[in-house]
């Protein structure tokens, strides 16, 4: 049996478009030590009846409505990302975002779409580093895009 390779966090991180135009450049925050990329399905539940028995106990069948992707970070606060985070936070803004993986084809590229950074946090406690967390929602359906 063959041993699974891996995937490391270093693979794998954020990068934000500055909306540059004709070419839009791509930053990776600094600072950033835990990510978390979560792909939420919503259902809504119906009853089957039973044809033959109207009275049988009834099996939930279960719709998809919709899907979203979220994307979840922590870390530290570095001063070369504070311009970036600041930004964002202030304005009412969609900005570029991929979630990029640095990783052998057929695996290497990234999940790109608009998105909105919903939540963003700093904090620190005395003699302390200031933390920081947050939570990026992409705005419609992210866009693979293998890098060869």
């Amino acid at each position: 049996m063959a041993q699974a390779t891996t995937v490391k966090f270093g693979q794998q991180y954020i990068l934000i478009g500055n909306g540059a135009t004709p070419t839009e450049v791509f930053e990776m925050p600094c600072g950033i030590t835990s990510l978390t990329r979560q792909i939420t399905t919503n259902t809504a539940d119906v009853d089957i009846p039973d044809c033959e028995d109207p009275d049988a106990l009834v099996w939930l069948g279960i719709d998809v409505n919709s899907k979203r992707m979220t994307l979840t970070f922590g870390g530290i606060l570095a001063e070369e990302a504070i311009e970036v985070w600041d930004e964002w936070a202030m304005e009412e803004a969609t900005k570029n975002v991929r979630w990029y993986r640095n990783l052998a084809a057929p695996n290497a590229g990234y999940f790109m779409a608009p998105a909105v950074l919903t939540e963003y946090q700093e904090q620190a406690e005395n003699r302390g580093r200031y933390q920081i967390s947050g939570t990026i929602i992409f705005d419609g359906k992210p866009i693979w895009t293998a890098v060869p």
